[in-house]
Order: C-alpha cells, then structure tokens, then sequence
C-alpha cells in the first residue's frame, strides 16, 4: 500500500514537474515574438509597387526585308534566357542612376541615393515562362514606389532604342562608303568598255564578224580588179619599151627633159645638122670643109646636150626620139602608164594590207569576244553589287529611323494605397523563429537536468 502511494505520488509529481516547465517555456517564446511584434508596430509602413515590360519580335523587319528573326532576343550562351541580359540592363549603373537624378531621389542626410541603395529595394525577375519583365519596388513613400518601376521601365525603352539604332547606324556609314567605292569601281568598268569598243571598233560580236567578213570580200574584188589593170598596163608598157628601145625610167627622164625649151631647141639643132650632113655626103667627099663643118656643129651640139642632161644618163639617140611626133606620143603614153601603174601598185599596197588587217581582226575575233565578255561581267557584277547596297542601305536607314521598341510597358506601377504588410511579416516571422529557438534551448537544458538528478 505504501509502495503504491510512493509511485503515484511520483507520478503526480512528474506530471506537475512538466506542467511548471511549461510555462516558463512558453514565456521564453513569447517574449521575442512580443518584442518584434512591437519592433515591427514601431516602423515606418512600407509599400510595394509593381510595372510589366513586354518583350516581342519587332514587325517592321517585315517592311524592311530584313531577317525575321532581326528584332529577335538573342543570347550568345546556349539554351539560356535572353532576357536575364535585359534584367542585368534594367539593374545596370547608368540607368539606376538617371532614375535617382530623374526622380531627386535623396536619403535622410539630403545627398542623393546611392544606386547600390536603389537596387537593394528593387526586384526584377522574369514572369514565369512569358515574356515579360516584373519590376517592382519597395519604399516608404507610396509616390515612389509607383515612379522607380515606371521611370527606370521608361530609361530602359530609351536606351534600348538608342541601341537598337547604335548598329543600323554604323552599317549604314560602313555601306556609304562600300557604295562610294562600287560606284567608281561600276565607273571604271564602263570606261574600260567604252574604250575597248573604240579602240577596236567592236559593238556586237555577229555584227562584227559579219562587218570584217564583208569587209574582206569587198577587198577582195578591189584587188582583183586592180591586179587585172596593172597586168594588163604592165604588159602594155613592157610593148612600148622593146619597140622604143628605152625603159620607163628613160622614157620619163626623156619627157621631162623634153619639156625643157633649151633641150628642145639643142634637139632641134642637132637634128637639122645631122639631116644636113647626111644630104651633103651625097655631094661631098668626107674631107670636104662642108662636111668638116657640119661635123663639128655636130659635135658641138652634142656636147651642149650633154651639158643639159648632165646625170640624166641620157643619150642623144633617146632624146632624138622625141623629135619624132609619133615617137613623142608613145612616149607620152608610155610616162602616162608607168605613173598609173605605179599608183595601182600603191592601191594594191593599200588594200593588201588592209585586207591582212581586217583577216587579222578576224582572227582576233574570240580573244575580242573574250575581252568584251569579261568587261560587261564586270559591269554586271558592279550593278549587281550597287543594287544589292542601295537596297541594304534603304533597309538599314528605315530600321534605324524605326521608333518601334521591342519592349513595352504593359502594365505601369500604380501608387499603392496600403502598406504590403511584409515588413511586419519579416519581424513576427524573425521573432517567432527567435523564440522557438530560445524556448527549445530552455527545454533541452531542463531535461538534461532533471536526467542528471534522478541519476543521481
């Protein structure tokens, strides 16, 4: 009986043992949860605002001609996000800090905010799988938790603009010049055409060949018929040569000096004194003085004509011959055909070499065909080139005036009209986390206690 009063008094006492050791756990975790709880009531009310961006493909590339994907976002590292690189750029220095300036943003000394300040109360994230950017932004004075989302939201189309124009700009200054230079290289390959078909007098490759050939047949007949002239002329003065008994070279020098009055009248001397010699020997011995002196007019005659006709290695007996009127007019016809002959020799000339230059340009013909070929591929390929950098350049210069931003503010921060509350939610949480760590510290300590004293 005893021995059971014993162990339910133990019993009793254990349980009350534990219900005392309660009560001052309890009271460990109150207290913190209490005291941040009145932390919490004490501070300033904070709220919370919120702006949306939009990403989208850029539909002008449809009237530029550009790629499709040219208003695309992209990112250099595979299977990543493109729009983490535009979360990095709304987070960026510059644009944190046109913000502050914009919106006078100052701390409680009165300097402006530190754009380290501003981000650490900012939160950009991507919202879910869409494309579209959460800015918000966490302050005590509502105004300025709705104007940080908006102005910074503003800020990044600009600068987003700015670069999205940055590029087509410089392409168009890199094509200016490319067309500058296709110009004069479309220049230079016209001239160089231009100049070959002068210099050759080659337009159209079956035009000209039918031009040289007909050229050629045309020459043809010319020298045929001026090879038959001069056969016939030459046989013709090769007659009047044998029967004159002189060549054509003589029979001119005999005209020529025949035109001279001073010959003439020697000739005409000289041939009434031989007419007189021969009629006196008829009558007179050879050593009749008669005949002595007609011989020695003779012989003086002769000597004058000698004179006259110095280098002309021409003797009497030829020059006699143009006393004779019948002889004088073969000799006429022969000086006439000898200089006719000699200019169808230079017309064969003429056309011989003529021929032979258009037989020539015949032969040239492809190496021409060639060359010609070659120079309007360079033309065609300089326009192509120029058309292909006009156009380029007319699609660059309406993309770089373009406006049109990829990203857009959907959904502008509003000034909210009461605290988020998350504040408070931070200090009960911070304190409660407190509390149940001091209170299970308490409990741990008071078991390893009684442990050790019923031990004992």
């Amino acid at each position: 009986m005893t021995s059971q009063r014993i162990d339910l008094y133990s019993d009793n006492s254990g349980s009350s043992a534990r219900r005392v050791r309660w009560l001052p756990t309890l009271s460990i975790f109150a207290v913190p949860v209490a005291v941040a709880a009145i932390w919490g009531s004490l501070q300033a009310p904070e709220y919370r605002s919120q702006a949306k961006l939009l990403f989208e493909r850029e539909e002008v590339s449809e009237f530029t001609g550009l790629p499709e994907n040219a208003g695309d976002f992209t990112s250099l590292v595979r299977d990543q996000n493109p729009l983490l690189t535009e979360i990095e750029f709304l987070q960026s220095r510059p644009i944190l800090e046109d913000t502050i300036n914009e919106l006078d943003l100052r701390n409680e000394e009165g300097t402006l905010l530190a754009s380290g300040t501003l981000r650490d109360n900012l939160a950009v994230s991507v919202v879910g799988a869409a494309d579209i950017i959460e800015i918000s932004y966490t302050s005590n004075d509502p105004e300025i938790a709705a104007q940080v989302p908006n102005t910074l939201a503003q800020f990044y189309i600009d600068g987003y603009l700015e670069r999205k124009n940055s590029q087509p700009r410089e392409a168009r200054n890199i094509l200016e010049n490319q067309l500058a230079v296709a110009e004069q290289r479309l220049e230079n390959s016209e001239t160089q055409l231009r100049e070959f078909r002068e210099r050759n007098n080659f337009v159209n490759a079956n035009e000209y060949s039918s031009f040289v050939i007909n050229a050629i047949a045309s020459l043809d007949q010319d020298i045929l018929g001026t090879q038959s002239r001069l056969d016939e002329l030459s046989a013709r003065i090769n007659s009047r040569v044998s029967s004159l008994g002189v060549t054509t070279r003589e029979a001119q020098s005999i005209r020529s000096l025949s035109q001279d009055p001073a010959v003439t009248a020697v000739i005409a001397n000289l041939a009434l004194a031989e007419n007189d010699l021969a009629a006196q020997r008829k009558l007179h011995s050879d050593s009749s003085p008669i005949i002595t002196s007609i011989q020695e007019n003779i012989r003086s005659l002769r000597a004058q004509l000698d004179t006259l006709t110095l280098g002309q290695n021409i003797s009497t007996r030829q020059l006699s011959l143009y006393a004779d009127p019948q002889q004088q007019t073969s000799l006429a016809e022969l000086s006439g055909e000898e200089l006719e002959r000699q200019g169808l020799q230079s017309r064969m000339s003429a056309l011989q070499s003529s021929r032979d230059n258009y037989s020539s340009r015949l032969r040239d013909l492809p190496r021409l065909e060639q060359e010609q070929s070659r120079l309007e591929e360079n033309i065609a390929s300089s326009r192509g080139e120029l058309t292909n950098l006009n156009q380029l350049l007319q699609r660059l210069v309406v993309t770089e005036r373009s406006s049109v931003s990829n990203a857009s503010l959907i959904e502008p921060a509003a000034t909210p009209v009461s605290p988020s509350g998350g504040g408070m939610r931070i200090y009960l949480a911070s304190g409660i986390l407190l509390g149940g760590l001091l209170a299970s510290t308490y409990n741990f300590w008071q078991q390893q206690a009684s442990s050790r004293t019923q031990g004992g």
